[in-house]
């Protein structure tokens, strides 16, 4: 029985038609990201590369750690400058104060949930000790660890 649809093509194929990136497209900044993610995965991206955790199809989950750690960092600078808490003001039906209380502000939980995001980013690329301890690089035997790679 034949098979269906166009015949798949080879990597040097896809590579000459243009449909695969080149090392120096792999490790330029995706368009769209906000400024300290461009930042972020400048500073990343060529180590990542170069270890050979980073290719083209990686280039999304990449974006997604840069755009997390730049919502982080945003956070962590609204809670320095305007503390962990708000004051919230309760009135009555005659808009009158009836009582204050703290609650605990939005960018708290927000730059939790973006801190939990760059943690499952950074053991999927190797960016922590404990899961570059447990790597071994594509196309090296199995003795070959990142660790050693990046001393």
């Amino acid at each position: 029985m034949a098979r269906r649809g166009p015949k798949k093509q080879t990597f040097e194929e896809r590579k000459a038609a243009g449909k695969v990136l080149d090392a120096e497209e792999i490790v330029k900044p995706m368009p769209g990201l906000s400024k300290i993610a461009r930042a972020e995965w400048k500073r990343v991206a060529p180590t990542l590369h170069k270890l050979g955790l980073l290719t083209d199809i990686d280039r999304t989950a990449l974006a997604g750690y840069c755009e997390s750690f730049a919502m982080w960092i945003d956070c962590h600078k609204i809670l320095q400058k305007e503390g962990y808490t708000v004051t919230v003001h309760q009135k009555n039906r005659k808009g009158e104060e009836v009582g204050t209380y703290y609650q605990q502000r939005p960018e708290v939980k927000i730059a939790d949930m973006a801190l939990s995001k760059i943690r499952d980013f950074c053991n999927d690329f190797g960016m922590n000790p404990t899961s570059r301890g447990k790597m071994t690089l594509p196309g090296e035997n199995e003795n070959s660890k990142v660790v050693d790679m990046l001393d």
